[in-house]
């Protein structure tokens, strides 16, 4: 059984950093380049859809998450996300806060 989870990646680095989130185990991406960007921020602005293969613990998949989110965060090849915005069906909710057990807990019950 697959479930997925969209993730909103706001910031400079946000193209680079989907394109990494492409490469962590337990994870099938698809992207939606068709969204327009926000030029008064001069941010790239990326929807990306994560289906988590459910092979992967909850556990397992997001700590990879988190430890993908902090990285890019922190700024990873001289560019930032600024923040990522998870939509869990009818939940939002910013990676930012999470624990690694909170967002775990999203994964397994979608």
């Amino acid at each position: 059984m697959t479930q997925s989870i969209q993730l909103v990646i706001d910031g400079t680095g946000a193209g680079p950093a989907a394109a990494e989130l492409r490469t962590l185990p337990g994870l099938t991406i698809t992207t939606d380049h068709n969204l327009p960007t926000d030029a008064t921020r001069n941010l790239d602005l990326l929807t990306v859809t994560a289906n988590v293969v459910t092979i992967a613990s909850g556990l397992a998949v997001a700590e990879l998450l988190r430890q993908w989110y902090l990285e890019w965060r922190q700024g990873k090849a001289n560019r930032t996300i600024d923040k990522v915005l998870i939509i869990a069906g009818d939940q939002r909710l910013l990676l930012e806060n999470m624990s690694k057990e909170q967002l775990a807990k999203i994964l397994e019950t979608l």
